[in-house]
């Protein structure tokens, strides 16, 4: 029902003797609005009385002269053209006083300065301290979800692995987070998806080798060099670094972990693969214009394969080329922390991130920060 309709009728049953209560439940309204259309019904009888008048203030505020606007306009610039002056009504206001010319109030002075766009606020210098170093474009991440438990048949971990280009994901339960397990989910990964130039992660043992032997690495690292893939650890306890995965984890947490109730792990892992397919076939991402992770592959650059039948050597990969990189944060302490190996870094790269880098081939750790080399030193690679 239109506005005017309604108050033609809400009148209308008023004078055939309707009461007043019934009015007021029928259409809704209040007393007050219902006598204000009486009266105006009252007044003009035949016109347009049911139409709303307009609410436009019958006296608006004084304008600004031209006089007023050309003083306030050349007090400002007079300000700008003094190094150290203030510049805001306050200040106009005692220049307009010096000038013995007349002062108006605040709230006058910036309207005219927002008439005249100078009422605005300089851009603000972006901090360049303890700027985070950017690795490389095409890049996984990885990253386990767990320990989780199957009611009656034990703990499981997941461990997702994701394409940050697409958001093509790879999820893998496994029972342990021994290094055999999770080389065996990279090579599914890159056997599917492709090799990329990095992969990232954080300080988990099972991706870096042994405490003990901090200089004798991984399978995984050995595997992702022999393939000339760069390995990338974030900075100790900064999960977020690894924001795309850890992202992904929690929508795997909502929708997987406790979306569903699994009856053995022998169910989880069939479960598993049916999500797995279900997020890159169909989840969207603002992104990327809202296209899938399927949709987006083709129209990315081609990476290399593994082969179906490839299979990792029982044996340790000899090292001989590519670079491990650990991102670190230097504290005033000035202590880098390579895989549980400390050095002392120079004064100058206090609270800053560095990038340190294990160049295998020339058996060289160096400290490095916006691609300049700040510190280095002998490395042997056991």
């Amino acid at each position: 029902m239109a506005k005017e309709e309604k108050v033609i009728k809400a009148v209308t049953a008023y004078r055939a003797g309707q009461s007043v209560a019934s009015i007021l439940k029928q259409y809704k309204c209040s007393k007050s609005w219902l006598y204000k259309w009486l009266t105006r019904y009252k007044e003009n009888p035949d016109g347009q009385w049911y139409l709303q008048k307009s609410r436009k203030p019958k006296s608006s505020r004084s304008l600004v002269s031209e006089q007023d606007r050309e003083a306030v306009i050349a007090a400002r610039l007079s300000l700008e053209n003094k190094p150290y002056s203030q510049k805001g009504a306050i200040s106009i206001q005692y220049e307009l006083r010096q000038q013995q010319a007349t002062v108006l109030p605040v709230w006058k002075i910036n309207k005219i300065l927002k008439g005249a766009n100078l009422n605005r606020k300089e851009p603000k210098e972006r901090k360049r301290t303890n700027e985070y170093p950017s690795i490389g474009i095409v890049l996984d991440q990885m990253d386990f979800v767990g320990p989780r438990y199957v009611k009656g048949d034990g703990r499981y971990y997941s461990l997702n692995i994701i394409d940050t280009t697409t958001h093509f994901v790879h999820i893998n339960p496994i029972r342990g987070r021994d290094t055999d397990n999770v080389l065996q989910s990279v090579i599914r990964f890159w056997q599917q998806r492709g090799l990329p130039d990095y992969l990232q992660m954080d300080n988990e043992l099972s991706f870096r080798g042994s405490n003990r032997h901090p200089h004798s690495f991984s399978k995984l690292i050995r595997l992702a060099l022999s393939l000339r893939v760069t390995v990338v650890f974030i900075p100790i306890k900064e999960p977020w670094r690894n924001g795309t995965i850890e992202k992904f984890n929690d929508s795997f947490q909502k929708r997987f972990v406790r979306g569903k109730t699994y009856t053995s792990f022998e169910h989880l892992l069939v479960c598993a693969r049916e999500f797995e397919d279900f997020h890159n076939q169909f989840h969207r991402y603002n992104l990327h214009k809202n296209k899938t992770p399927n949709e987006l592959i083709p129209q990315e650059l081609t990476r290399d394969k593994l082969p179906v039948e490839f299979t990792p050597s029982d044996k340790p990969l000899p090292l001989r080329q590519g670079k491990i990189i650990l991102v670190r944060f230097i504290r005033s302490d000035l202590i880098l922390d390579v895989f549980g190996e400390r050095f002392l870094m120079p004064k100058r790269l206090e609270y800053s991130y560095i990038l340190a880098l294990i160049d295998i081939e020339t058996q060289c750790l160096m400290a490095m920060r916006d691609n300049k080399i700040e510190w280095q030193t002998h490395y042997q690679i056991d």
